[in-house]
């Protein structure tokens, strides 16, 4: 990053600034053999790199603020000039030649039937142009306002001209706080050492993908000697327009006794609409998708935060702030295309797991924004038990939801102390409520590769009743399953069902029982209880087994931290120092089995919250900071 700044006076100055972002990042995925998915096993690279430039030039111009005035202001013009470019590269090594735990086993030279290769390069830009003005009155009364305008590339249609392509969209904002202590003559004797009354309306603006209205073509297996190429499934609208949020809020800021106790309130109310969605569309058509917009979603919230100092004195501080955020994101409307007021922003989050149904990430009109979707359990309609066949689950027929990702709170608190000259920083921070798929647990599960004695949701262990098995290969290379030792199988907590009726209907009244018959955990063909028990066999379409209240709490930071005595600083020639001790991350709190539920899954190049799959466990970080002041 460089940044120049000129002062032509005291008032008038230029500042030109030039910023390089850059990711680049390396992927391995190996799948050994004898894996159930994958018979032979596979190796895969990705390389991924991306890059941003922003370029921005921007005018200053500010009143005399020497002259005593009562009206002061500060006026800035500039413009932004951003490029992005990203590149992916994927080479896929589906089945492995040779087997074995040599390092040379998981390349790409080591295949059976070739390497399938993508590659895809983006590029976007956005020009702009904003103006910003602030307005004070006796340095009580504020007033910020300003205006942008973008030009993105992402919009031009290339089958119009630029005059007929929706590319340029402007979007403003305005702010005003009343510092009401200034203003109201306080008595000396009051607890309110500051009081502000802030509100604020804006609008931002979004373009869309990149390459929306064109046609790209994506490299496939080859066909022979014959390359092959696959157009894009997705047409977009020619009038496609930009995104836009609209959004205001207001507060109070309210401070006590010097400062001692202090409350921050903030109610926000944002509209978010004509977004950017892909809907379905007939094949016919030689599409599968139709990218327009449509819809709306509306963010409230409250944001509080709350900071007080207990004890200060010489000897010993103690500064606490409590942050917490509550946000309801509500789908208001959807395209009227749309029947039955649902809407699948991702039809198959794990389209790899085999099942017809898929898990689902829904937007759905008057409710909470991103449900979980998809096959649920057979329960009892008064208890909600689960209700067995031959001592397996019994899976819905129709797809249910079990509700959002959003949590009711997210919760921070922080504590710092200083005693002498150390000083301790210790900070919690989590949520409270919403939901998350833990794929991870599923697959694990099922593979019988955790003991699971930890979920809050089924009480059995997959140790328990087990049937173990022995490996042995065929002439080909293929992996031969046979019985070691013969378990006693484990019954799931429900109940079981009897037709006696034999008319396949379940009669609530007369064919329930409490499930006493015992099977497998696992087993060869997908059969035993915890394949069916999280996946409906293999296909991972039942929501119900593996979601979690996501609800944690984690020692996100401590640190300890001595301050070095003015005698020394003095003798090295620098005002202070400090050395601290740093961890993050120390421990997390949480009821959600096997997996960190901060996290969210990639789909089609979306971040999908609420759904987690084969996460990189979470790690604890050490460390040390030197911080100095010369």
């Amino acid at each position: 990053n460089a940044q120049v700044n000129y002062n032509f006076t005291d008032r008038l100055s230029v500042r030109l600034r030039y910023g390089v972002d850059v990711l680049d990042e390396s992927r391995e995925y190996r799948r050994a053999p004898s894996t159930k998915a994958v018979l032979l096993g596979s190796y895969r690279e990705d390389k991924i790199s991306f890059s941003e430039t922003n370029a921005e030039a921007l005018i200053s111009y500010s009143s005399d603020r020497l002259n005593g005035r009562d009206f002061q202001y500060d006026i800035k013009v500039g413009g932004n000039i951003m490029r992005q470019r990203a590149n992916t590269l994927i080479a896929n090594n589906p089945q492995l030649k040779f087997f074995g735990t040599d390092e040379s086993i998981y390349t790409l030279t080591n295949n059976r039937a070739g390497v399938l290769v993508e590659s895809q390069e983006t590029n976007a830009g956005i020009n702009s142009l904003f103006a910003l003005a602030t307005l004070s009155y006796k340095n009580f009364i504020y007033l910020d306002a300003s205006v942008r305008n973008d030009w993105s590339s992402t919009l031009v249609n290339p089958a119009l001209d630029l005059d007929d392509s929706n590319f340029s969209f402007l979007y403003p904002s305005v702010s005003t706080s009343v510092i009401l202590s200034e203003i109201i003559d306080l008595p000396l004797n009051s607890p309110v050492s500051f009081l502000k009354l802030k509100a604020n309306y804006a609008e931002v603006g979004n373009g869309a993908p990149p390459y929306a209205f064109g046609t790209t073509f994506t490299p496939r297996a080859a066909f022979g000697s014959n390359s092959v190429f696959t157009t894009n499934r997705t047409v977009a609208d020619p009038n496609l327009t930009n995104e836009r949020t609209r959004a205001f809020e207001f507060g109070v800021d309210v401070r006590l006794w010097n400062d001692r106790f202090r409350l921050d309130a903030t109610y926000y109310n944002m509209l978010s609409f004509d977004q950017i969605i892909e809907l379905p569309v007939a094949s016919s058509s030689g599409y599968d998708f139709k990218l327009t917009n449509g819809g709306s979603v509306r963010n409230t919230g409250i944001e509080l935060l709350l900071s007080a100092t207990p004890i200060r004195n010489e000897i010993f501080s103690w500064d606490v702030t409590l942050n917490v955020g509550h946000n309801r994101a509500i789908v208001e409307s959807l395209p009227d295309i749309i029947e039955g007021g649902r809407y699948s922003i991702v039809t198959s989050m794990f389209p790899n797991d085999g099942g017809t149904a898929g898990l689902e990430f829904v937007a759905e009109e008057g409710e909470l924004f991103g449900q979980l979707r998809g096959l649920g359990f057979e329960r009892h309609p008064e208890t909600g038990e689960i209700i067995h066949k031959d001592g397996i689950p019994l899976t819905s027929e129709e797809k249910v939801s079990v509700g959002s990702y959003q949590p009711d709170l997210r919760l921070g608190l922080l504590n710092q102390f200083s005693i002498g000259k150390f000083n301790v920083r210790l900070l919690f921070d989590g949520q409270i409520g919403g939901l998350i798929y833990a794929r991870s647990h599923a697959l694990y599960a099922t593979g019988g590769t955790i003991v699971h004695g930890d979920d809050p949701n089924l009480p059995i262990k997959t140790t328990d009743g087990r049937q173990s098995y022995f490996v042995e290969y065929d002439e080909n290379g293929d992996p031969v399953y046979k019985p070691d030792q013969t378990g006693t199988g484990v019954i799931g907590p429900g109940l079981k069902w009897e037709d006696i009726n034999g008319d396949g209907i379940i009669d609530y009244d007369t064919e329930l029982l409490e499930n006493d018959v015992a099977v497998q955990p696992g087993g060869i063909g997908y059969v035993g209880y915890f394949y069916q028990y999280y996946g409906n066999g293999f296909r991972r379409d039942n929501i119900e087994a593996a979601t979690y209240d996501a609800t944690y709490f984690k020692l996100r930071e401590l640190s300890i931290g001595y301050d070095i005595p003015q005698s020394w600083t003095d003798k090295l020639g620098i005002v202070s120092a400090r050395f601290s001790l740093v961890g993050r991350n120390l421990f997390l709190f949480s009821d959600v089995p096997t997996i960190d539920p901060e996290t969210y899954s990639i789909r089609n190049g979306l971040f999908i919250p609420g759904f987690e799959s084969q996460q990189i466990f979470s790690t604890r970080e050490y460390g040390f900071s030197v911080q100095v002041q010369f």
